[in-house]
């Protein structure tokens, strides 16, 4: 199974299988992926919008098997105690212009530790190995100041701003300069 490892997270991609069982029944799927089974705690708006998100992913992955991580989840394994702590998502592979977005989510119970800005530095670091690659946005609501950090501290800027929703940019040739070391 393809997977990114950093110092601290395992980066899994789910595959349909997994997104089904995601969907149905979270300690399924970690379960069938030799996880830990997680206690995760998560606002009740942000669970609908992973609900959301997980239907999308089952159909985008459906029709892109082949491809399937670039449309879907990859759960946040932390790899000390073995067990997801959130996830982290693209809507795709790269568009006409080259732009690709992503989302991500983290269990209550490890915010303010850094695993969102070290799970977003190594997908920047796939997602760009893909030449077609050119940006990543991301949106963040204009009240969600952490993850307005985590952007930033790997290099996002902010684009645009719509009622409560911000967008942010981060583009190949920015990112490129400031690389971090392997």
């Amino acid at each position: 199974m393809f997977e990114i490892h950093t110092q601290r997270l395992r980066l899994i991609p789910l595959n349909l299988q997994n997104l089904l069982l995601l969907k149905e029944d979270r300690a399924a799927m970690e379960k069938n992926l030799n996880l830990a089974i997680s206690q995760q705690v998560i606002d009740p708006p942000i669970q609908a919008e992973i609900a959301d998100a997980i239907d999308f992913w089952i159909v985008k992955v459906s029709q892109n098997e082949e491809n399937y991580p670039w449309f879907t989840n990859w759960e946040m394994v932390l790899k000390e105690k073995n067990v997801s702590i959130g996830g982290i998502g693209l809507t795709g592979a790269p568009d006409k212009q080259g732009q690709v977005m992503v989302g991500y989510g983290l269990d209550k119970n490890y915010h303010n530790q850094g695993f969102a800005t070290e799970s977003l530095q190594a997908l920047i670091q796939w997602v760009f190995k893909n030449p077609d690659a050119k940006s990543i946005i991301a949106e963040t609501k204009a009240d969600n100041v952490a993850s307005q950090k985590v952007l930033s501290k790997n290099g996002f800027k902010q684009v645009d701003r719509k009622e409560d929703l911000m967008l942010w940019k981060l583009e190949r040739e920015a990112w490129e300069t400031k690389k971090p070391a392997n």
